[in-house]
């Protein structure tokens, strides 16, 4: 951390002991040289002016502004995960799922959805339920079909939760 002020190197020299040695000298904590250290961990095209480099100041950052990208990272290293977003682009119109989209519990234990305590009635074995709170919707994740199946919620829950609230804002007894 460059130009560093007093309490953040104070509180560094108090952590510092208890940091592993490889990390200790990873960190810089200055306020005094940070010209010097930038120049010495930048490239003098990237730097600007103002830090000793050769690099235009820049006054203003929208529309994003970069001097030169000779010393940037390679786009032919960006372009890794293409064949990857093919890959599932093709899983999901063949409606498989991935693996981190199967939540929920088992169909056959005992559930409650979220903080509204739901209870939700599939016989269907061998699935997956999860629950959308944004949606407030129930679904079931078929193990044979791979789909998402909107699943009814117990209706006469939600009347019985109205009927205590209005016996339990009645004033007589």
């Amino acid at each position: 951390m460059l130009g560093a002020g007093l309490i953040v190197k104070m509180m560094w020299n108090i952590a510092k002991p208890f940091v592993d040695p490889v990390t200790k000298t990873k960190v810089i904590i200055d306020g005094s040289h940070t010209n010097a250290l930038l120049q010495e961990r930048v490239h003098s095209q990237q730097l600007q002016k103002r830090h000793g480099g050769e690099a235009p100041d820049v006054t203003c950052f929208w529309p994003p502004y970069c001097p030169s990208d000779e010393y940037g990272v390679d786009p032919a290293k960006l372009s890794v995960g293409a064949a990857d977003i093919e890959e599932s682009k093709a899983e999901l119109e063949d409606g498989k799922l991935p693996e981190e989209t199967k939540t929920g519990s088992n169909v056959n234990e005992p559930q409650a959805l979220l903080q509204d305590k739901k209870e939700v009635v599939v016989e269907k074995t061998g699935s997956k339920t999860s629950y959308d709170r944004y949606t407030e919707q129930a679904f079931v994740n078929n193990a044979k079909t791979k789909r998402k199946v909107k699943i009814m919620l117990n209706e006469n829950l939600d009347k019985e939760k109205q009927a205590d609230n209005q016996t339990s804002n009645c004033c007589c007894s």
